[in-house]
This record gives structure tokens, C-alpha cells and sequence, in this order.
């Protein structure tokens, strides 16, 4: 494939974290600019870039070890992914390379900076995950979620740009949103969920805490339990509650497409740090009583979930500290003190910055790279 000089390629993936900013900015910019992705085979990119259709280049990469048994084969797979992202490049030849972090990412731009083609990294935590890490100090130009990302200094400031965040997030009409989703009007309504694919702690600790709320008439919870935690979840509803029905206070589901709606029906979310969600959660105002996930690379998601409680968008509990009764006090804390939750909600929109974050973005690409025009 020749380009004419107008080529971007965007690389990264391994997770969804990495791989939707990278989706979101690809469907900004195609029909405008040609856009190619470079991505593992075998992960999230592999499946949903090439539906997308968007021109998809598998290079197959390892990730990063210092273990001294596994260190040859280490080096000699990374020597094959260098060798094989040099020959995309040399055949894609792109004016820039976009790299959202995830292994894949390190070969692409690691042969980008020795062949001089200007790279941009976005890191989505304020910890900088090891790709991104290294790339900067090769002299990648970092784009940042937040404020306090940590990376490591560069002759080249990196930018704040926010995380891409879908423009129906925060947009829509609570009511007309509880109604949608057969939803009580009348209740003060508990979103918790576990990420896109659950949180087993967190669905066990919320059924716990469901029979300390038998007299809180007034509250609902809605419960997202990941699609592969479905069926354990609704077993152990059963065996918790043999004699006592959860309706009307109480309703599962395992996997949602259209979160937009989920957000504005909701008074509180209980959920983890990913960086997608807590970008989102900014967006759509929603207060939220964040329990970062620690098994996570570098607890990046405590990282996350600490700035939104520096906001005062947000308040923290640490799993290690999390009961049912130490849950159940602090949705207690927060749903009965609607004014506590008002000024969340605010805080929280008034520093979101993934609405504008596609024009940021874009912009800081074309300024990094003046040839795109």
C-alpha cells in the first residue's frame, strides 16, 4: 500500500482501555485523512478494527520480561516484531504514528522514531503504562487523560487532551431514561457494576449488603454483573434470598451495550477505576463511590479513581476495606444527602474533558505534524 503522505497510523490494543480511544479517534478522522491500525491478531483489535472497516495489519508481540528463564525468548520474539513492524512501516509509509499503549504499540513506534516519523502516544491512566513509558523516552509527544499523569520527563511537554467520551453521555433526560429502561421513577436508583466484564468481589459484596436494605423502600440497585458472572450472580441470589423476592428493589443484568441511558437513570454508581468509566462518569455527572480494582498493572486504577476524588467527584473505598457494612454505610452516607451528591455531579462536569477530546487530539496531531495539513 502507497500513501500519499496523508497516512496516520494508530496502533495499541490488548484491552478495551487501550484499543476505544484508539477506535474513537480512527471514526473521527477517516474520510478526511487515511487511516490504517496495526494491532495483535489474536486480542480485542484483531475482532473489532477490521468490522469497523477500518484496514487492519496484524503484527504479532510479546509482552515485556526481565525473568532471566524467559528473558532469550523474550528477546527473540521482540527482534521479530521490530523486523516485521519495520516492514509495515517501510510498506504503510505513515506521516505519523498514534500509539494507545498495550505491547503491541512498542515495536511500531520504536522503528517510527529511528525511520524519523513523528510519534504521539495517548496514555489513558495516571500511571504511564510501560509502552508508553519507553516511547516517550525515545522522544514520542504524550497526550494525557489527566492532569497528574506520570511519565517520565521530556524535552516535549505533553498535552492534556481527555479521553474520547460519546456525545450521548450526559446528554439525555433522566426521567425519559427510567422510563426506557422500565425503571422506578420514585426511588433513588444504585447503578453498580464491575467494568465491561464484572467483578466478582463486587457482585458477592453487593448481594451481602442487599439484606441489610430490606427497609430502605426508597432505594433501588441495579446490577450489572458481567456477562461471564451472570449465572454464578443469579445462583447465589438464590441461595442468599430462598424465601424473598428481590423485586422491586433489586434487578440483574449482565452485559449493557447502551450505558448513555444507565448513567442518566442513575442517582450513585458503585464501580472500579478504569479509565474509560471514570472519563465517562465525568461526563455524564454522575457521582460515584469508586473500589479500584488492585489486580491491575502498576494499580493504576487507584490512580484513576484518587483524581476523581481530588475533584470531589467522586469518593474511594479500597477493596481490602470493603464489607457489606462498610458499603452499605457509605451509599447510606451518600444517597441520603442529595445536596453531598448534587455538588459531586457538578464538580464532575465541570472538569470533564472527554466531550472536546477528539478536536484536542486532533488538533495536537496536526500541530506535531504540520504535513497532515
Amino acid at each position: 500500500m502507497k500513501s500519499d503522505g496523508m497516512c496516520v497510523l494508530l496502533t495499541g490494543g490488548g484491552t478495551g482501555g487501550h484499543l476505544y480511544p484508539a477506535l474513537s479517534l480512527a471514526r473521527h478522522l477517516r474520510g478526511r485523512l487515511q487511516v490504517v491500525y496495526v494491532g495483535h491478531p489474536d486480542k480485542i483489535e484483531g475482532r473489532v478494527v477490521p468490522a469497523e472497516g477500518i484496514a487492519f495489519y496484524p503484527l504479532v508481540a510479546v509482552p515485556f520480561t526481565v525473568t532471566p528463564r524467559r528473558l532469550p525468548g523474550f528477546l527473540w520474539h521482540f527482534t521479530r516484531s521490530l523486523m516485521q513492524a519495520l516492514r509495515l512501516v517501510l510498506r504503510l509509509r505513515p506521516a505519523l504514528v498514534v500509539g494507545f499503549g498495550g505491547y503491541v504499540s512498542l515495536p511500531v513506534g520504536l522503528v517510527a522514531r529511528i525511520l524519523g516519523i513523528p510519534v504521539v502516544i495517548h496514555e489513558q491512566n495516571t500511571h504511564g503504562g510501560l509502552a508508553n513509558r519507553l516511547l516517550v523516552r525515545v522522544g514520542a509527544l504524550a497526550m494525557t487523560t489527566f492532569p497528574n499523569t506520570k511519565l517520565p520527563l521530556s524535552k516535549i511537554p505533553s498535552v492534556v487532551t481527555g479521553c474520547p467520551v460519546r456525545a450521548e453521555i450526559g446528554s439525555l433526560d433522566p426521567v425519559t431514561a427510567r422510563q426506557s429502561l422500565g425503571l422506578p421513577r420514585d426511588k433513588k436508583i444504585c447503578l453498580v457494576m464491575g467494568g465491561s466484564g464484572g467483578a466478582r468481589f463486587i457482585n458477592e459484596t453487593l448481594l451481602k449488603m442487599m439484606s441489610l436494605t430490606r427497609h430502605r423502600n426508597d432505594w433501588f440497585f441495579l446490577h450489572v454483573t458481567g456477562q461471564h458472572y451472570l449465572e454464578e450472580t443469579r445462583e447465589m441470589v438464590a441461595r442468599l434470598f430462598p424465601t424473598e423476592s428481590l423485586q422491586g428493589r433489586y434487578r440483574m443484568e449482565g452485559y449493557i451495550e447502551e450505558i448513555a441511558q444507565y448513567y442518566a437513570a442513575a442517582d450513585l454508581i458503585v464501580c472500579r477505576g478504569g479509565s474509560a468509566t471514570v472519563n465517562e462518569l465525568l461526563c455524564a455527572g454522575l457521582p460515584a463511590l469508586l473500589i479500584p480494582s488492585p489486580n491491575v498493572t502498576d494499580n493504576h486504577q487507584e490512580g484513576n479513581a484518587r483524581y476523581l476524588e481530588s475533584l470531589g467527584a467522586a469518593e474511594v473505598m479500597l477493596e481490602k476495606a470493603v464489607t457489606p457494612e462498610s458499603l452499605y454505610e457509605r451509599i447510606t452516607a451518600l444517597l441520603d444527602h442529595p445536596e453531598k451528591l448534587a455538588i459531586m455531579a457538578k464538580n464532575g462536569r465541570d472538569n470533564a474533558l472527554g466531550h472536546k477530546a477528539l478536536a484536542t487530539i486532533e488538533a495536537v496531531l496536526r500541530t506535531h505534524c504540520p504535513t497532515l495539513g
